[in-house]
């Protein structure tokens, strides 16, 4: 199908025609400029229809690289998140080391406090047996404590006062707070 279209042209869009006719090597007769007019129309609606779909794929590509970009910034927000747990999580053992540092530091140190009380005791004792075989034996159990605090009190140690044990029965403690 074939339409017609008729031009006037003004002098600046002749010499364009003209130009570009010189430029595609045609000849100056009636069909040349119409052909050159024609083809100028259909390269310009080529380009539009090609701007059209690189606008297209421009808008398409930027979509993907926005979708592309929120996964990433999802997949930095969880590795950030993961981070701070790990963070959290070393942050914890830390303390928890410390504390068990500290336990045993102190454990350590009762250990040596048991030690050396035992050694003191073991003293004590070794003492105290000494200081009973340099006192003659007796029979009756009295004579056993008095002769214990007679060779302690030797040795340079003192027990403290025997106590009493109060007169009539005892009475359970909650019985007891009731009563008083």
């Amino acid at each position: 199908m074939t339409t017609r279209l008729t031009l006037r042209l003004t002098d600046a869009q002749a010499d364009a025609v003209g130009w570009l006719m010189d430029r595609k090597g045609l000849r100056h007769d009636e069909r040349h400029p119409r052909d050159t007019i024609g083809e100028l129309l259909l390269d310009y609606v080529r380009e539009a229809r090609g701007h059209e779909k690189h606008v297209e794929n421009l808008k398409r590509a930027h979509h993907e690289l926005r979708i592309e970009l929120d996964a990433m910034r999802r997949e930095r927000n969880g590795v950030a998140k993961a981070l701070e747990a790990e963070r959290a999580n070393r942050r914890l053992d830390r303390e928890r080391h410390a504390a068990l540092r500290t336990s045993l530091d102190r454990a350590r140190r009762t250990i040596e406090r048991i030690r050396s009380s035992r050694d003191r005791y073991r003293d004590l004792v070794g003492r105290a047996v000494a200081a009973l075989l340099r006192v003659m034996p007796s029979d009756d159990l009295g004579s056993l404590e008095r002769r214990l605090r007679l060779a302690l009190r030797k040795a340079g140690f003192e027990l403290p006062p025997r106590r009493t044990a109060p007169a009539g029965r005892r009475q359970p403690p909650g019985k007891r707070d009731a009563a008083g």
